[in-house]
């Protein structure tokens, strides 16, 4: 949401496994979300950069986890199509965003309006990602959202991950 880079293979599975080795191991939900679910889902195009809700109660733990590598500091984040709390964290050069799961808001491209994004961390996938097993967000969520959100981007996420 915030950097636009496009991030190499190795950058991104030494991220992700960082991460999620430390969420597995504390027994914290997370979701993979944004255009790494899209490509665990058949998407092809570039990732750029690693998104993943945690729920509210356990956000400050996870900040803490990644304390050195905290490139944006927890805020809220406002811009045309988010309204949510995220930190980011840059681990060897990849950037992971960490979202706050409380208070998620998306402009709808469909009706015009702010809306709340519900996050149910009991929909999702157990997927294999770059040789890990991860959480994301169910297909059906993702598409869901990325329906609503309307961008060239998404919508081609979309049509790979329908096709």
């Amino acid at each position: 949401m915030m950097n636009s880079e496009v991030i190499t293979h190795s950058a991104a599975k030494a991220a992700l496994k960082w991460i999620t080795d430390y969420l597995h191991q504390q027994k914290i939900p997370y979701l993979i979300t944004g255009g790494l679910a899209a490509i665990a889902y058949g998407s092809k195009r570039p990732l750029a950069d690693i998104d993943m809700y945690i729920p509210a109660e356990y956000y400050a733990a996870v900040l803490d986890f990644g304390a050195d590598y905290i490139s944006q500091p927890s805020t809220r984040y406002q811009d045309e199509n988010w309204d949510l709390e995220l930190a980011e964290l840059n681990y060897e050069g990849q950037l992971i965003e960490i979202c706050k799961a409380d208070n998620i808001r998306m402009f709808n491209q469909l009706t015009g309006l702010w809306e709340v994004q519900p996050v149910d961390f009991d929909r999702h996938s157990r997927i294999e990602l770059m040789g890990l097993k991860v959480a994301v967000m169910s297909a059906k969520d993702l598409i869901g959202y990325k329906q609503k959100l309307g961008r060239p981007v998404d919508l081609a996420d979309i049509a790979a991950i329908t096709t």
